[in-house]
């Protein structure tokens, strides 16, 4: 709140400084008046450029990812009906969202779709019986599995996943994990597990865990 206050108060001086020197240019000391007007117009330029970045921060740009599930490569698109019913969920009750918005979202089956490729999945509150269909979606990035009464991820082979979540299961066993070389980001919170060896050899040493 005190760095808002402040940088209200240098673009206030800015305005003046525009002002006083607008005003002054055709009196006296013209050359003063004219690096006023220029340094006036550069500050306000740097405001004007940070808010254009700030608004449009958190939002997609057109074409950046699709909202349609015609829109998504047929393979994908064929397996991703076969996780609707096995999940015994409505194509209508899909929601289609950016990438960013799979944080803390309470939707229980959404993706996103970036250039034909599911590339974020969240199955929240429904039973998943194979992960193995899950794993035909070989592009994902981001996949949440949450209450899902799953007992085993042996099945998952995701080579580009980063971001993981299966927390809320019925695993007692972390096998298969070390299938997902890239992931940074592991939650199991909420499990039974007796087994987690599967974390010792895990490529990444550096891994961020919820448990």
């Amino acid at each position: 709140m005190f760095l808002l206050c402040w940088l209200y108060c240098f673009f206030a001086g800015y305005l003046l400084a525009l002002y006083w020197g607008a005003t002054g240019f055709f009196k006296e000391q013209r050359v003063f008046n004219f690096l006023g007007i220029c340094f006036s117009l550069f500050g306000l330029g740097i405001y004007g450029a940070g808010y254009a970045i700030n608004a449009g921060s958190g939002k997609e740009t057109p074409g950046q990812f699709d909202h349609n599930i015609s829109k998504i490569e047929t393979n994908q698109q064929a397996a991703l009906n076969e996780l609707l019913q096995q999940t015994n969920t409505n194509a209508a009750d899909v929601k289609f969202i950016a990438y960013w918005g799979m944080n803390k979202n309470p939707d229980s089956f959404v993706v996103c779709v970036q250039k034909g490729n599911i590339i974020a999945l969240q199955v929240k509150d429904k039973m998943i019986t194979d992960v193995k269909t899950v794993s035909k979606f070989v592009h994902l990035n981001w996949l949440v599995l949450e209450n899902c009464n799953l007992k085993s991820i042996a099945g998952l082979n995701l080579p580009f996943l980063e971001r993981l979540a299966v927390n809320h299961n019925q695993l007692t066993s972390l096998t298969g994990f070390e299938n997902e070389p890239k992931v940074s980001w592991l939650n199991f919170q909420d499990n039974p597990i007796t087994d987690s060896s599967a974390l010792k050899n895990h490529p990444n040493k550096e891994l961020y865990i919820i448990n």
